[in-house]
């Protein structure tokens, strides 16, 4: 069902075009509550929220993984982060509710790059073959996102409080 908004009628029935300057208030609740229709938000093709709510997740995670990286947990803030991201500090806030929330998404974001590459250890496959991969893997994820290797060695510098 599509979301509804309330819009003024002037007295013929149309939106009123100047605001409040131009329309005559009704005098009792009834009548303006009689005043108003309910029309359809205008929105963007179905599903349009989910992908803005992904891309900002993602912005806002990899400037926490960079603000995180070059500053440690102490030394970030959410300001930071919300101008890195280039979004305002009250959306970073309502996808996480705190710094430490935001901090634990980071990691867990960079735990599960690593661990996705230990899908190699089958009982099937030559351990050090695997083990060979897996550091290449590695190797490769810290070449392409070297601040997630920077995060997650300060956290285990800090005897990985989180």
């Amino acid at each position: 069902m599509a979301k509804q908004r309330r819009v003024r009628k002037a007295a013929d029935g149309a939106p009123p075009k100047g605001g409040a300057a131009g329309a005559t208030a009704p005098a009792s609740a009834a009548a303006r509550a009689a005043s108003y229709v309910a029309a359809p938000i205008p929105l963007a093709a179905d599903g349009a929220r989910g992908v803005i709510r992904e891309n900002n997740e993602a912005r806002l995670l990899e400037a926490a993984e960079t603000v995180f990286a070059e500053r440690g947990f102490q030394g970030a803030t959410t300001a930071a982060i919300a101008t890195c991201a280039g979004l305002p500090k009250a959306n970073l806030h309502y996808y996480f509710r705190t710094k430490e929330a935001l901090y634990r998404a980071v990691l867990a974001n960079v735990l599960s790059l690593w661990l996705d590459e230990l899908d190699r250890f089958t009982p099937d496959r030559d351990p050090a073959e695997a083990v060979a991969e897996y550091v290449v893997a590695k190797m490769r994820w810290s070449r392409v996102r070297p601040n997630a290797s920077k995060v997650f060695a300060n956290e285990i510098l800090h005897g990985a409080p989180f």
